[in-house]
């Protein structure tokens, strides 16, 4: 699963975002931050902020993501090609990471407004064209 970020950076630029990296799915992403960034600025054309590699579930899990899935749980997968693929995975492989209200995969993306409140959470099979109505509505506040 890839998105393209681009259209959606253009279109709010007056909107933030923030990737965080995480060795969440496959434990092999670059120890080094500078690898990381390299890579998604070569490999996904990103311009916005890519914060350091962080825990986002377990034990040590970085704090502000324990806030997020707290404020916004975990709700199920909505309907896509990809829902019976992923669910099937991580029954299969990880059928810890599908109890409670922690991130369950990559790009998993939340929505918070200027107070610092979580609003909303999209979940991996979320494209970021379809986060567009709820971005103009938080701008609109």
């Amino acid at each position: 699963m890839q998105f393209n970020f681009t259209q959606i950076i253009k279109k709010f630029y007056n909107f933030s975002f923030n990737l965080v990296p995480t060795n969440l799915v496959n434990h092999k992403l670059s120890k080094r931050n500078d690898d990381i960034q390299h890579f998604c600025k070569v490999n996904f054309g990103v311009t916005f902020p890519v914060m350091a590699k962080a825990n986002v579930r377990g034990e040590n899990v970085m704090p502000v993501f324990k806030y997020m899935t707290e404020q916004q749980g975990f709700k199920g997968f909505p309907e896509s090609d990809m829902t019976e693929m992923l669910t099937g995975h991580l029954q299969a492989n990880f059928p810890e990471y599908l109890e409670g209200d922690s991130i369950k995969w990559n790009f998993t993306k939340f929505l918070i407004n200027k107070k610092g409140e979580v609003v909303e959470r999209f979940e991996p099979m979320v494209a970021p064209e379809e986060m567009e109505s709820a971005i103009e509505k938080l701008l609109a506040e």
